[in-house]
């Protein structure tokens, strides 16, 4: 085992500039992204709310280390992903998560955002 990472594709609901509800339309569990490639660092805003957990009646904001969940904009992680995708040895996963966040229309996708969870 090592440290793994879970994507969720947020859609923000918001009253002004505050989030209301944050639904989560997507997760791809990504397994080992790797050390020192820049991946974990994408995120660097805490979150300002929770999502639901499976059960839909648990909320959380933390991931299984205890760390404060983080998100980034989907433009910077599709640009770390095409950037990764550019590599000989790209993994699928890596393929996945960048088909699923530039099916997004360019004008929507300020209305979404990618959560980190490691587990």
């Amino acid at each position: 085992m090592g440290y793994e990472s879970r994507a969720y594709l947020v859609a923000l609901h918001r009253y002004g500039k505050k989030v209301i509800w944050a639904e989560d339309v997507a997760k791809i569990d990504l397994s080992k992204m790797g050390y020192g490639n820049g991946w974990r660092e994408l995120f660097k805003r805490d979150i300002d709310y929770k999502l639901y957990a499976d059960d839909r009646n648990t909320q959380f904001d933390t991931d299984c280390y205890g760390e404060h969940m983080k998100a980034a904009s989907v433009d910077d992680v599709i640009k770390w992903l095409e950037k990764e995708m550019s590599k000989d040895d790209c993994w699928w996963r890596v393929k996945l998560l960048h088909g699923l966040l530039s099916s997004l229309p360019p004008e929507d996708r300020t209305a979404f955002e990618v959560v980190h969870f490691g587990y």
